[in-house]
């Protein structure tokens, strides 16, 4: 079942992405006028996809114990309360995700402070946006705290390639990570999931 975190997580990075392209394109007005709404919709998408995931596991935990020979059927009420279920999911699952979240709030606020403090000239209005979201999804545990890794990723990235751009180390030009935030999501994810299907 957590095939499905990974197919829905690729899917919204992808489609998220395909929306960061398509409003570059000028012809596209709608898309231009509500980039920051559209980016809110895909970083909420993505929440309430996890939430979704996360009660729909405690339903199947639950039946699987309730219907399960002794001691499982112990597990849940009326032997338990029915909040153990919840707990035992949670940390099994959603527990990663709170990680990933308290990070890519972290970023959020980080980043928009210093795009502020700088007149924003260095992040695009859904670009903050886009980047929580990349975050957040990486949170899924099979993945080993893979949204820490990609963050490490993302920034190093970005330092080489402003040190070895002389016109961005004289201050001429600056690098955008727009266009990086989803793809390396992406890129991260499968090859995560390359090395699950090796070992």
């Amino acid at each position: 079942m957590e095939y499905i975190v990974v197919y829905v997580s690729l899917s919204i990075l992808f489609f998220g992405f395909c929306i960061q392209f398509f409003t570059q394109k000028k012809n596209i007005n709608f898309f231009i006028a509500h980039r920051k709404t559209i980016g809110v919709a895909f970083l909420f998408s993505g929440a309430l996809f996890i939430l979704g995931y996360y009660f729909f596991s405690v339903f199947l935990q639950y039946i699987a114990w309730k219907t399960a020979m002794p001691p499982a059927r112990f597990l849940v009420p009326p032997y338990r309360g029915i909040e153990y279920v919840f707990s035992f999911v949670f940390i099994r699952s959603l527990f990663y995700y709170v990680f990933s979240a308290i990070g890519a709030a972290a970023v959020f606020c980080v980043l928009r402070y210093m795009n502020k403090k700088r007149g924003d000239v260095f992040f695009e209005d859904d670009e903050l946006l886009y980047a929580c979201l990349a975050i957040f999804l990486l949170g899924f545990p099979g993945w080993n705290y893979l949204w820490m890794w990609y963050g490490i990723g993302i920034f190093v990235i970005t330092f080489f390639v402003s040190f070895l751009n002389p016109r961005i180390r004289r201050g001429e030009d600056r690098f955008s990570m727009y266009f990086l935030w989803l793809p390396l999501a992406i890129i991260g994810i499968l090859i995560m999931e390359f090395v699950r299907m090796i070992v």
